[in-house]
């Protein structure tokens, strides 16, 4: 996803939210609409990019071997692993930029 489209679901998300608020709920009066729409906006993107970001790890992180992975090297490449053991294996350690565990990358929707 790229920040272009994540920017474009919070506005909406931001006018929907703030407009409820002020025209059902009566929390905000008009002179404090442009600012909590704005508020409300900056959050949710700010939200976003925490989610995205938050399944990355760094190559000089503690991972655990049993988990299939998708790594990206600092080339740009980038491969998925059956576990990460077969990179210390390979001597591929110190090419990685990051990885993430496939796992952590699958939408759950669960309670």
């Amino acid at each position: 996803m790229k920040r272009e489209d994540i920017e474009k679901v919070a506005k909406d998300y931001s006018i929907g939210k703030t407009y409820f608020r002020r025209n059902v709920l009566k929390e905000v009066d008009a002179d404090d609409y442009v600012l909590r729409k704005g508020n409300c906006s900056e959050d949710f993107i700010a939200g976003a990019e925490w989610c995205i970001n938050s399944v990355w790890h760094s190559n000089n992180r503690t991972y655990k071997a049993q988990k299939p992975a998708l790594v990206i090297f600092k080339n740009g490449k980038a491969k998925v692993y059956d576990n990460l053991t077969d990179l210390t294996i390979e001597s591929l350690w110190g090419e990685i930029d990051r990885f993430a565990y496939i796992e952590d990358l699958i939408p759950n929707m669960e309670d």
